[in-house]
């Protein structure tokens, strides 16, 4: 039931990636502008998703931001802990289609450990902002120096990693990593995030291993 649930999260990352794709076999000169811009969500969490129990229906919204029961998750209006480092330190999109896709991952953490536990709960904003401040930094530092000893230090600089939930299978957890990967191009796409979840999906159905 988890793994469906987030196929359908996926499902709706990728009807967006879909309509970001150039048209094909031409099209209006208005269409090709449309398509030229990405078509992205920008806050994908488990407090956007709204399921409907009678049928799992699962439906993806963006009206979190407004209810002040969530005011928490956001800090001036961006929903950090749901955020890359990048794009939380603006270097890099502060939305884009990569961006949702690691939104996407710790909201399939979300997922996986019940909502229980929040991202990064170990930080506090200031913190979690600090350690990817200075996780970019390193990575910066290291880029410009050529002398390979000198950067021993920066080799341990690590973005913050989200833990691996407790019921989890290692395939789920390695999908974790993979969207929430710093490097926006070591996330997988959300066409690639769906197929991998309906085989899954299918699997568990079946009873085969997964």
């Amino acid at each position: 039931t988890l793994l469906y649930i987030a196929g359908e999260i996926a499902a709706a990352g990728a009807y967006l990636e879909a309509a970001s794709l150039p048209a094909v076999n031409g099209g209006s000169a208005q269409q090709q502008l449309q398509q030229q811009q990405e078509q992205t969500h920008r806050d994908i969490a488990a407090r956007n998703v709204i399921i409907y129990e009678s049928t799992l229906t699962v439906k993806l919204t963006d009206v979190a931001a407004y209810e002040e029961q969530w005011a928490a998750d956001y800090v001036d209006g961006l929903p950090i802990r749901w955020m890359a480092p990048a794009s939380v330190a603006g270097r890099g999109p502060l939305f884009s289609l990569p961006g949702d896709v690691y939104a996407f991952g710790v909201t399939l953490w979300e997922v996986m450990t019940g909502c229980k536990v929040r991202p990064f709960a170990e930080y506090g904003d200031e913190e979690l902002v600090a350690a990817m401040y200075a996780y970019l930094d390193a990575k910066e530092e290291k880029a410009s120096d050529d002398d390979e000893e000198d950067n021993e230090d920066n080799d341990a600089a690590e973005a913050p990693r989200l833990p691996v939930p407790t019921h989890c299978t290692p395939e789920i957890a390695s999908l974790i990593e993979e969207c929430t990967a710093a490097e926006e191009h070591q996330r997988p796409t959300f066409k690639e995030i769906c197929l991998f979840l309906q085989r899954k999906t299918a699997a568990a159905g079946s009873g085969k291993p997964h």
